[in-house]
């Protein structure tokens, strides 16, 4: 992949203003992040599987739920410090979240072009590691995905519309991970025929009240936003693939009325497939969770039996390394679930 950088102004006289202080941004970097844009809201970083499958030591489960090479993926986010919620299971420090965007804000094509360089550039001293798996490396060398999903909530960067255009135009699939309070960009992704290749809404609360306990959420109505985001995932039928993303803990939401709940929301969004995924005790979680929260494998398994047999959903394939089973709608789901290849 050949990436072209356009010229840009130079001649401003002021520091581009970031919604993150220096303190912060100096430790974001130090944990690996790569800030890509003047502002600072947009960044990369080398997720744990692209690693692994460099060193040839495995794929994650979107490779083998959907076929998505692990070393070609990046891991990405265009809006950093902005989250409407503050999740009691949130691996990233959610602090210095904020609902509303401040600072200034980078440019859609900027930003898409930042982040394929800021992968590369971050996985240059791969080749000088002896375990390295150089085919994998190479093919690293030429991203084929991007998981819009690394911190924030994507759907509050205005320009997200040009931004998955301008991915797809780059040759690109994309994953859009969104927490769902946020109905108007799904909409206006729909409007501006810029869906992603595959749409995930987060499910973790399986009501009103859980919603509240868990996901903490820093606006009012957030609630009612999460189910018209899921009635609008419903009406994309057809024009892009459909996940719920389930982040599962023991105590907090696997009880049978937990399983009640999730079934009634899954009919109402009626998407391709849903992931049952173990919560993971690490980051910022582990000053709010126990280690006991995190479900094994089996559990998870068992927890997607009965939620199959609620919903129909077929349970199809599962990733023990993340602990996480895959249920598909229907037979033609399940058959179609692997990307078709270049």
């Amino acid at each position: 992949m050949v990436i072209t950088l356009e010229p840009h102004d130079s001649k401003a006289s002021a520091a581009p203003s970031t919604a993150l202080s220096k303190d912060q941004l100096r430790r974001l970097e130090k944990a690996g992040y790569e800030l890509v844009g003047p502002h600072k809201h947009s960044a990369v970083k080398v997720c744990h599987w692209c690693k692994k499958a460099i060193l040839n030591g495995g794929s994650c489960y979107k490779n083998k739920f959907y076929g998505i090479s692990s070393e070609q993926c990046v891991q990405f986010t265009p809006a950093l410090p902005f989250c409407t919620q503050k999740c009691v299971f949130c691996w990233r420090d959610p602090a210095s979240y904020s609902p509303e965007w401040t600072g200034g804000m980078d440019d859609a094509g900027e930003v898409a072009q930042g982040a394929i360089l800021a992968q590369l550039h971050n996985l240059n001293g791969f080749p000088g590691n002896t375990k390295v798996d150089m085919a994998a490396w190479k093919r690293s060398q030429s991203p084929k995905h991007v998981a819009i999903s690394l911190a924030g909530e994507p759907c509050l960067y205005p320009q997200l519309p040009a931004l998955i255009k301008e991915f797809h135009r780059m040759g690109l699939t994309t994953f859009l991970v969104s927490n769902g309070t946020r109905p108007e960009m799904i909409e206006q992704l729909e409007d501006e025929h810029a869906l992603p290749t595959q749409m995930y809404l987060s499910l973790a609360a399986y009501d009103r009240f859980s919603h509240e306990k868990i996901l903490l959420p820093q606006e009012p109505d957030t609630w009612k936003k999460y189910e018209e985001s899921l009635e609008l995932m419903a009406k994309t039928k057809g024009n892009t693939r459909t996940v719920l993303r389930m982040t599962l803990m023991k105590t907090l939401n696997m009880s049978d009325a937990a399983i009640d709940g999730f079934a009634k929301l899954i009919q109402m969004a009626n998407p391709d497939y849903v992931e049952a995924k173990s919560y993971m005790h690490v980051g910022a979680s582990y000053m709010i969770l126990e280690k006991g929260e995190m479900p094994t494998q089996q559990q998870i398994s068992e927890f997607s039996q009965k939620l199959a047999q609620e919903t129909g959903y077929l349970v199809t394939d599962e990733h023990g390394p993340s602990a996480v089973t895959l249920l598909c709608r229907d037979e033609r789901a399940q058959k179609e679930r692997m990307l078709k290849k270049d």
